[in-house]
């Protein structure tokens, strides 16, 4: 008679070959857009991309892993964005420039908020960084300082 270890093993089995199903399934149908949608590619060029926000004057903030900060000016277009700055950052494994948020109060303030794992106390170990929220302004096309907002993530 099987023990109840092998029936939860058998099941643990079962629903990672569902998963695993499901996965390659979805990740071959992810290429091909539902009928009524196409493909339009918005900026290329990007070293691996990781959040986007639009501004209200409909620019495209983009962040990059390696903490590249680039601004699309006229979506959609096909041409490399501009490099509005650099955020140091470590970016081993799911480290990196991680997000962006676009503050409500954008239009008067040029704020923009940035998730990031911070590379202070240097990368090698997890004792040394930490994942924070950080401010910072974009005017003229360039971010400035960054101000600390919640640190320690």
């Amino acid at each position: 008679m099987p023990s109840v270890q092998d029936w939860t093993r058998n099941v643990a089995a079962a629903t990672l070959g569902i998963v695993i199903t499901q996965g390659v399934a979805q990740q071959a149908a992810a290429a091909t857009p539902a009928p009524g949608y196409s493909d339009t590619l918005y900026v290329e060029g990007l070293a691996a991309p990781t959040a986007i926000a639009f501004l209200p004057d409909g620019r495209l903030v983009i962040t990059e892993k390696g903490g590249g900060v680039r601004i699309a000016e006229n979506p959609p277009i096909a041409d490399a964005a501009a490099s509005a700055g650099s955020i140091g950052v470590c970016t081993a494994s799911e480290m990196g420039l991680l997000g962006v948020a676009v503050d409500p109060t954008f239009v008067t303030t040029g704020r923009l908020f940035f998730y990031r794992t911070e590379n202070a106390g240097g990368c090698g170990s997890a004792a040394g960084r930490s994942n924070e929220i950080v401010a910072s302004t974009l005017a003229s096309g360039q971010i400035g300082t960054l101000t600390s907002l919640l640190t320690g993530i």
